[in-house]
């Protein structure tokens, strides 16, 4: 079983500590394999979106290109009630001129709804699965080997 875990927090919140503290245990870093070569993919949700017309952020585009996946059924999903609670959960917004934003988590959180942590890793894996370069080959993509197709969410 490989586990892959992201360090995620503002500033001086201890990603770095825990990176070091990672490293001096053996585990590898992502900017380790980086470095050696292999392609990884960062995913960065307050980076510019690709159309940035329509979106405020990567962040936005990338909840919207998952929501679309599911929607026309291009991603199947078997997972959990609480990842799926996560998926609906924030709120689609828009700016002033009228570019798609999905509501923050600090907006989410006066709302009482707390982060959606789990349907946040989908999102960036599916981001990340979708501007890798790779081929599909089978016609669609699983979150999981699939026992019973079931498509959740409705952006």
């Amino acid at each position: 079983m490989c586990w892959i875990l992201g360090l995620t927090g503002g500033a001086g919140s201890g990603k770095s500590t825990a990176a070091d503290i990672f490293r001096e245990l053996g585990l590898p870093i992502i900017d380790d394999f980086r470095a050696e070569g292999f392609p990884v993919h960062s995913y960065r949700g307050g980076f510019p979106a690709d159309d940035t017309q329509a979106f405020v952020n990567l962040r936005a585009q990338a909840w919207r290109a998952l929501a679309r996946a599911i929607e026309e059924k291009e991603l199947i999903l078997d997972i959990d009630e609480d990842t799926i609670e996560q998926l609906v959960a924030p709120r689609l917004q828009t700016d002033a001129i009228g570019r798609v934003r999905i509501e923050s988590k600090e907006d989410m959180a006066k709302r009482g709804v707390r982060s959606p942590d789990r349907a946040d890793a989908l999102v960036m894996a599916w981001h990340a699965r979708r501007n890798s370069g790779l081929e599909r080959t089978l016609g669609a993509w699983y979150a999981r080997p699939v026992s019973s197709k079931r498509a959740y969410g409705r952006y």
